[in-house]
């Protein structure tokens, strides 16, 4: 590969990335707590207090903490047109870890681009691979012989 198609991939890895990762900061956070509101308040439960609001608000946040907001906003769309899977009952919100697992299938596609590509940068080139002198590994990837 050539250093410009090299450097078209690596922009490519970054801008996926971008897309794809999210951290905590408190935009996010906040983005994250309004969408699950909104979510909750769609799906009401009986006998709540204000407590278990506050209960159930912190474990979808820390399920979600590291979900760009988009792509919760796209699996609550989905459960809210009964698109959850098989099994789901729509009456209800989805359990915490039913709508991050919904988020990251719907990250899955970029995260699987974004180790494709990091595989063809970080493969051999035609020459190295056609050269027949020893490719060195790094010591700590070497394989270590065990007895028995």
């Amino acid at each position: 590969m050539s250093t410009d198609e090299r450097a078209r991939i690596s922009a490519k890895v970054a801008e996926l990335q971008a897309i794809s990762e999210a951290d905590d900061s408190p935009e996010n956070k906040k983005a994250r707590l309004g969408l699950v509101a909104s979510m909750l308040m769609a799906y009401p439960m009986a006998g709540g207090s204000e407590e278990s609001g506050r209960a159930r608000a912190g474990a979808y946040l820390a399920a979600l903490d590291d979900v760009p907001p988009w792509a919760i906003a796209e699996a609550i769309r989905r459960w809210h047109r009964g698109e959850g899977g098989n099994g789901a009952n729509y009456r209800f919100a989805p359990a915490p870890a039913e709508l991050r697992f919904a988020a990251m299938q719907i990250l899955q596609p970029a995260k699987q681009t974004i180790q494709h590509l990091t595989s063809i940068l970080t493969a051999l080139t035609i020459e190295r691979a056609m050269d027949p002198a020893p490719i060195e590994m790094p010591t700590s990837k070497q394989p270590r012989l065990r007895l028995m």
